[in-house]
């Protein structure tokens, strides 16, 4: 399973794909923006997991932009306040995070998603509409 890890602190980055990593997941990083998006478009990742603080600007407009091109699942590492007004913005399945994280905290909440995006496949959403190929 690919996961795209999305910030431009390189502790948060390295700390979060190193504990997926070890959990057995496939790991491509992302240090702004553009290249999270450009990564949504091209790779089809299963899950995104995303520091809101990611390019300094408001977390609902990166949202906006994510969800134009793909409806993955996505993780939040984010404050409760600006947590909590993305997941309402959000008809995908999604979660969120506060930093600093537990690694198994971090490990329960990918595992919550995967279930969710695993019961939508079940109950007959196309596989193509959240990974971008066509399983």
């Amino acid at each position: 399973m690919l996961i795209i890890v999305a910030s431009a602190n390189i502790f948060r980055r390295e700390l979060t794909s190193y504990v997926l990593g070890e959990a057995g997941y496939r790991v491509n990083e992302a240090r702004d923006r553009a290249t999270l998006l450009a990564s949504l478009s091209r790779s089809g990742p299963l899950l995104a997991v995303i520091d809101a603080q990611i390019d300094g600007g408001p977390p609902a407009g990166l949202l906006a932009d994510i969800r134009r091109r793909s409806q993955v699942p996505l993780l939040w590492i984010a404050e409760p306040d600006a947590a909590r007004s993305l997941l309402m913005g959000d008809e995908e399945p999604a979660a969120a995070i506060p930093w600093p994280y537990h690694p198994d905290d971090l490990l329960a909440q990918i595992g919550a998603l995967r279930e969710r995006l695993e019961a939508r496949w079940a109950s007959g959403m196309p596989r193509a509409r959240y990974a971008g190929t066509a399983e």
